[in-house]
């Protein structure tokens, strides 16, 4: 099994991945609160020379998650768009996913979503 298969089984088995995140509606965006937060993340990224690498969201649901599930985005460069659905790890091709975003408030990074890589190199245009 690849990596980024072992990654979604992981996400998709991890309680705390998707479900237990607060929905959009009940959540506020980004206020003068958080500026210490989002500055220091900030300044590690710069020492680390990431940021162009990482950057930050707002971690949310929007529905629940089936506990086979995981988050993939796919694209459509022709129509301009990106589209983020949920889709069973079992039907997913090995080595065609990978991490694209990460909760951190566990030990490890548990990625939430994935984007898919097409064999086309079709993202490296």
């Amino acid at each position: 099994m690849r990596q980024s298969q072992r990654a979604a089984e992981s996400a998709a088995e991890n309680g705390m991945t998707w479900n237990d995140l607060a929905n959009i509606d009940r959540l506020e965006t980004l206020s003068n609160a958080d500026r210490d937060v989002v500055e220091e993340v900030r300044e590690v990224l710069a020492r680390h020379g990431a940021l162009g690498r990482f950057g930050l969201t707002l971690l949310h649901s929007h529905f629940e998650l089936a506990p086979h599930e995981v988050l993939v985005e796919t694209v459509d460069p022709d129509g301009r768009r990106l589209v983020t659905e949920a889709r069973s790890v079992s039907d997913l091709p090995a080595g065609t996913l990978v991490p694209t975003s990460w909760r951190l408030d566990g030990t490890e990074p548990v990625p939430i979503i994935h984007c898919w890589r097409y064999p086309s190199g079709m993202h490296a245009q």
